[in-house]
């Protein structure tokens, strides 16, 4: 019984804040810009992958 009493009362707290998220607009936050590291991790990744296709000859995996 308690279990799902706090159950609820968690789903009501957690629905209360989405509905002041949409209040609030979501208009006014900044457009969302990449972190430094994030464009260096997916240069990195794309890097590994022509290395790997191109040692394993696997053309199609180098044109993707």
């Amino acid at each position: 019984m308690k279990r799902s009493a706090a159950i609820a009362i968690l789903a009501m707290v957690i629905s209360c804040q989405v509905v002041a998220d949409e209040q609030s607009g979501g208009t006014s936050r900044e457009p969302y810009a990449p972190s430094l590291a994030f464009i260096m991790e997916l240069t990195q990744l794309s890097h590994f992958k022509l290395w790997l296709a191109g040692k394993v000859r696997n053309w199609a995996l180098a044109d993707l």
